[in-house]
C-alpha cells in the first residue's frame, strides 16, 4: 500500500486488460491513491531501440558472458542465453505479464 501510494503514473500499451487495473489495485489496498495511467503506442518491449541492444551486446562480448553469469547468484531465465536477452527479459516482465 505504501509503495502503491507514492506511484505517480504507470505507463502500458493499449491493450485492454491493461485498463482499469489501477481501480482493481487501488480497491485491492484498501487505498483511494490511483495513479495515473499513461498509455504508449507501442508495446514496452518495443521501447528497447536497436541503438541500446546494440550497446549492451557490445559491453557483454567485451567483459564476456562467463565472467558477467559468474557474479550473479541466480540465472534470470533458461529461456535466454544472453545477458541482453535476460536483461531484456526481466524488464519487460515488469511490465508485462505476457514475459513472464
Amino acid at each position: 500500500k505504501d509503495i502503491q501510494e507514492k506511484v505517480t503514473f504507470k505507463v502500458t500499451d493499449g491493450v485492454s486488460h491493461n485498463f482499469g487495473i489501477e481501480e482493481l489495485v487501488a480497491l485491492e489496498l484498501g487505498t483511494d491513491h490511483i495513479p495515473d495511467h499513461l498509455l504508449c503506442h507501442t508495446h514496452p518491449v518495443l521501447m528497447f531501440n536497436r541503438e541500446l541492444i546494440n550497446l549492451f551486446a557490445a559491453i557483454e562480448q567485451s567483459i564476456g558472458s562467463e565472467k558477467i553469469f559468474s557474479k550473479c547468484l541466480v540465472t534470470a531465465t533458461n529461456q535466454h542465453n544472453s545477458i541482453t536477452e535476460q536483461f531484456i527479459h526481466c524488464v519487460t516482465s515488469l511490465f508485462s505479464p505476457d514475459f513472464n
